[in-house]
């Protein structure tokens, strides 16, 4: 992203500071700005912004809509509640063509260590006591540096006030038809204190058996059985537990420390159909587990130096470790005692550190000015085999971006950042963006992004055997044994996102409000890595470029104050720029539509309608599906803070055994919230 347009690149991030020489004098109008509504994001620019001065395409999934919905993790709010596409086994999941591990998670605005695939990182994340959540769509480099290239996410957790508040919840869940599949979901909120010290405390469990269907395998080896018959897992079973906990205490009206720590632990286990193992056996029946944790340790120093300019430090770590294996299911019908033994190992630790230093300048009302420094260390250390070394990247950069209310109806955003790494991989990235309000039923937006992504460690270093029992080597590993007989170099991945945008908000009649917002983009991707083979063994390379291009579209109307409709939908062509083949796990349309009804003021009845067209997995495709859920509340003012609620996920009993095959036939909830 350093190459190309030097003239324009170096008068945009020079007109950063242009516009303070513009500063109104006292007394002008400039020094009362138009008050708008309350309703503000941080993601996008990571400073609270009213979301329709907001150039880019900010989503927002509110706590009360999550809650509704009955979600227990993050994947299961994305399904219920947004148009971007996240697969019915919640570990799929796309943001304008860019791939799960091409986000950026955060939680209160701070990195989360993952694999580097981010396999199974949205039902990780619980959602039972958030606050809101926020998904940037497009590029986030500028403020947020290195992995922000398709989006961000951030889950803002609640933050307490002076006294005692709390929330416990509980949920169980089953398939009215199919084997398996049962659920059960716990969450605690506790939180208060005094006006200067106050705490928090989150504890969520869930618990779900493994989706299956008896399958029958035909493994090849002297002396195997003819045929082995066991239940396949179509959904792994998981056992997921999180607590996170944290204090502030304020020293002065202006200068407040936050500590924060948070930990997690989950097991999976999945039984599948072997390709290939130790003793040359093949499609056999087998096991394989998977344990992992993750350790979360932050603290937060924030100082308001005067009424116009805040200063915040933050450092922060995010440690994952898990360790994975695969043994046979029933070992006793070989004779060869090869069979006996475990395969597939991996065990690996990824940590983050992270030094982020933000001061925010206000030297006029229609001014607002962000600066900031940011050091990230990468850790990475493949465990298996045991004497593989411990391996470290850093990358470090600084950013300017300036917020201008340049008249009452136009609003401009706009930044640049410069990075260096230890790889020598610099990069600098730009944002520019504008919101004009001809009117309140009007505003139009327009913002082009960039974004970048240095190479996982585990793509320079990982020396392992895969599930599949193929060999796989990172770029900078030799390994004569298998064929790999020098090193080669990765490049950094990068993306540039256009887009614009058209929304508004309409009074149809005296009870009836209504809003729009309608959008188009243009996403670019380069040198995206990924696997390539080699002669014996599989490693990673800069495999390919991207382009995306679609439209977004929300409708919703209110007819106060019973009934609710909204509409959500994304059409999306994203291709291979080389093969012009269609990218994985980016279905053409995705929709959501819903219909909340409140017909007395106790009850809700919310139905919901999800609809995903064919999408490429691998080599082949899914067929298009729609799932229709029904959601159900009852909390009475009488009741003081409980609440009932149930649903039925796939109310129409959808059968569609390509796309279905972790999401068979109705599944019911029900379950209990208390909050006071």
């Amino acid at each position: 992203m350093a190459t190309g347009q030097p003239i324009a690149r170096a008068l945009l991030s020079g007109a950063a500071a242009l516009p303070l020489m513009a500063t109104p004098k006292a007394g002008s109008a400039e020094e009362h700005p138009t008050v708008l509504p309350d309703l503000t994001v941080t993601a996008a620019t990571r400073t609270e912004r009213q979301v329709e001065r907001t150039p880019a395409a900010t989503e927002i999934l509110s706590g009360d809509d999550i809650r509704r919905s009955g979600a227990a993790m993050l994947d299961e709010a994305l399904q219920a509640e947004s148009s971007i596409y996240t697969g019915v086994d919640g570990n799929t999941f796309s943001i304008r063509g860019g791939n799960r591990d091409d986000m950026l998670y955060l939680i209160d605005g701070r990195r989360i260590a993952g694999t580097s695939s981010r396999s199974n990182e949205l039902n990780r994340i619980p959602v039972s006591h958030v606050e809101r959540i926020e998904i940037v769509k497009g590029p986030g480099s500028v403020v947020y540096g290195a992995d922000a290239v398709a989006g961000v996410i951030n889950v803002i957790t609640r933050r307490p006030e002076p006294g005692l508040e709390g929330g416990v919840s509980a949920q169980a869940g089953t398939p009215t038809d199919a084997e398996g599949g049962e659920q059960y979901q716990g969450g605690l909120y506790l939180g208060g204190g005094t006006q200067d010290t106050r705490f928090r405390l989150f504890a969520d469990a869930l618990e779900r058996e493994a989706y299956s269907e008896e399958t029958t395998t035909q493994p090849d080896e002297g002396g195997a059985p003819s045929s082995q018959t066991f239940d396949r897992d179509l959904r792994p079973s998981a056992d997921v537990y999180t607590l996170r906990g944290g204090v502030t205490h304020w020293f002065t009206d202006r200068f407040h420390i936050d500590l924060e720590a948070g930990f997690l632990t989950e097991e999976r286990q999945e039984r599948l159909v072997q390709g290939s193992g130790p003793g040359n056996i093949e499609d056999f029946a087998a096991v394989e587990t998977e344990e992992s944790d993750r350790r979360d340790l932050a603290a937060t120093a924030e100082w308001l130096a005067t009424e116009n300019l805040e200063l915040r430090y933050q450092a922060y770590e995010s440690h994952y470790k898990f360790d994975r294996v695969r043994s046979h299911l029933a070992p006793q019908d070989f004779a060869s005692d090869a069979a006996d033994r475990d395969f597939g190992f991996r065990e690996a630790t990824f940590t983050e550190r992270v030094n982020d230093f933000l001061a925010q300048w206000q030297p006029a009302p229609r001014h607002t000015v962000l600066t900031g420094l940011e050091h990230k260390q990468q850790i990475y250390q493949d465990l298996q085999p045991e004497d593989e070394p411990e391996h470290d990247q850093w990358v470090g950069g600084g950013f300017l971006q300036h917020e201008w209310q340049a008249t009452d109806r136009l609003d401009l955003v706009y930044g640049a950042r410069h990075d260096e790494t230890s790889t020598e991989a610099d990069s600098t990235s730009l944002q520019a963006g504008a919101v004009y309000r001809l009117a309140p039923e009007v505003r139009l937006r327009a913002q082009y992004a960039e974004g970048f992504k240095l190479p996982e460690l585990r793509s320079f270093y990982v020396d392992t055997e895969d599930g599949q029992g193929r060999e796989v080597r990172g770029a900078y590993v030799i390994d004569p044994d298998v064929g790999k007989d020098e090193t080669h170099e990765l490049d950094p991945e990068s993306s540039r996102n256009y887009e614009f945008g058209i929304a508004g908000d309409l009074n149809l009649q005296r009870d009836i409000t209504a809003f729009y917002d309608i959008g188009l983009f243009y996403t670019e991707y380069d040198d995206r890595i990924g696997r390539a083979p080699g002669n014996g063994y599989q490693t990673f390379k800069n495999v390919d470029s991207a382009r995306a291009q679609g439209a977004e579209l929300k409708l919703g109307a209110a007819f106060d104050p019973q009934l609710e409709l909204t509409l959500a939908a994304t059409y999306l062509d994203a291709i291979d720029r080389d093969s012009r083949e269609t990218l994985t796990d980016t279905p053409e349309w995705t929709a959501v539509a819903k219909a909340l009804w409140t017909p007395t003021d106790p009850l809700e009845v919310q139905l919901r309608t999800r609809y995903v067209d064919e999408v490429r997995v691998g080599d082949d495709w899914d067929s298009a599906y729609t799932l229709t859920g029904l959601d159900v509340a009852y909390a009475p003012a009488a009741w003081d803070g409980l609440r009932l609620q149930g649903g039925i996920e796939n109310l129409l009993d959808e059968g569609n055994d390509s796309s279905l095959r972790a999401d068979p036939g109705r599944f019911a909830r029900a379950g209990v919230r208390y909050d006071f």
